[in-house]
């Protein structure tokens, strides 16, 4: 913590306390003082404690002043509580301060706006094989908006599927990890909060070449498209791979795997005024090629030889978005579904199925999870992630840092299309747990 003015870095224009009251307990300090000593105070003897007193006007205007007060109170290690100031200040080692962990949390499904409070909770402690994480900064998904809606089909006692903390603390039987290292949680974990406390078999350690933004998205949209792009079709560098959605998070996250792995990607996007910018946005990403919606349905960059027709298909718009990729699919083909922004469903011809033998699938990470116990195969997975992380081959899609207590700023973008599509938001713990 910084020395002097700075010792204490809160907005303390709340607090009022009068010259008075601060003089009035010098007063009573120096008198129980001579009390103690037996010496009866002169009529000319100056206050020892005199020179202490601040001097400042009685209406405070400025944060300075403000802080001035308040670390009069902790140099002399004096604990005050008043009307309007709930917590208590004291110094209970060195220039150190501790205030209790927050989180954000719920008692009912709704709006996430009206129904998300922060709140204070007990510091957690681990035990045997647990570790303490302190939180720096945790990612806002459309799933946890979900599950604040009461539109998905499981609860979960925390908020927040993913984010990237520092651990602090660990117990007696930790063997994987140190103090200082930076960790992800490979559960759901309620992430949305300064602290937790989760076993060393639930957490994965990342390099800290890997900036806050990339780790606090490592575990949902790498994680999804590593899966789908291996587990569905047996795709061989210069195979052809197509999505809707392609400048969704997920969606950059395709481009870049499939780049890195020598596969061809066909990207769809919506029309819109900027479409030039965003076309050239995603090719300097690694698209391939990038069509809007409309212009999909006629391109002749399959039938002209130009590219393989594609044997997988990702989809996370259903509707039209869905069928017009689904028509360019090669025979024995899968078209991969893992969301439907546009709520509208898919509507297959039957010789689709009978004369093409397309397949229709689904992926579900918690699902995955939940039915892989191949671990060898979590950490080949995990490794290649944190690989082509480090060598900078697989970026964090744009994406807004949003200060922990802005917390409903982020959480409404997301419920828009641009959050949906556009950029990825990112809550930022660092400034509050940077002060426990």
């Amino acid at each position: 913590m910084d020395q002097g003015e700075n010792k204490l870095d809160v907005d303390m224009s709340h607090l009022e306390i009068s010259e008075t009251e601060v003089a009035v307990e010098d007063e009573a300090q120096n008198t129980a003082t001579l009390r103690r000593s037996g010496r009866r105070k002169s009529a000319t003897e100056e206050p020892p404690e005199k020179k202490r007193v601040l001097q400042k006007p009685k209406k405070l205007s400025t944060n300075k002043e403000h802080k001035q007060i308040v670390n009069y109170y902790l140099d002399r290690k004096i604990k005050r509580t008043s009307s309007c100031l709930e917590t208590i200040f004291e110094m209970p080692k060195g220039d150190t301060y501790m205030t209790m962990p927050l989180k954000l949390t719920y008692t009912k499904t709704g709006h996430p706006s009206d129904v998300l409070r922060i709140e204070e909770y007990p510091m957690p402690q681990p035990e045997a094989s647990e570790v303490l994480v302190e939180m720096l900064a945790a990612a806002v998904n459309p799933v946890d908006i979900n599950i604040i809606q009461g539109k998905y089909p499981i609860q979960f006692p925390g908020i927040g599927f993913e984010g990237v903390g520092r651990v602090s603390k660990v117990g007696p039987s930790v063997t994987k990890f140190r103090i200082g290292e930076h960790v992800v949680p490979t559960t759901y974990a309620g992430t949305w909060r300064t602290h937790l406390v989760l076993d060393e078999a639930n957490l994965i350690s990342l390099p800290k070449e890997i900036g806050v933004a990339e780790a606090a998205t490592f575990f949902v949209n790498p994680i999804t498209m590593y899966r789908m792009l291996k587990d569905y079709a047996p795709l061989e560098p210069g195979d052809t791979v197509i999505q809707n959605g392609a400048n969704s998070s997920c969606g950059l996250i395709a481009i870049q795997l499939c780049k890195a792995w020598g596969l061809n990607t066909v990207n769809v996007v919506r029309d819109r005024p900027d479409v030039g910018q965003l076309k050239e946005y995603l090719i300097r990403s690694g698209a391939t090629y990038v069509f809007t919606d409309k212009e999909i349905a006629g391109t002749d960059v399959f039938k002209s030889g130009k590219l393989p027709k594609p044997k997988l298909g990702l989809n996370c718009i259903g509707g039209e978005s869905a069928n017009s990729i689904l028509r360019h699919i090669d025979h024995g083909g899968v078209l991969v579904t893992y969301g439907g922004m546009s709520l509208e469903p898919i509507r297959v011809s039957t010789s689709t199925l009978v004369f093409k033998t397309v397949r229709l699938d689904g992926f579900n990470l918690f699902k995955w999870f939940s039915e892989s116990g191949d671990e060898d195969e979590k950490a080949r997975m995990f490794g290649e992630l944190i690989d082509l992380m480090v060598k900078g081959a697989v970026r964090a899609p744009p994406h807004v840092l949003v200060d922990f207590n802005r917390f409903s700023e982020a959480v409404e973008m997301t419920l828009t299309k641009n959050g949906m599509v556009g950029k990825k938001y990112i809550l930022d713990l660092r400034a509050v747990t940077s002060k426990m």
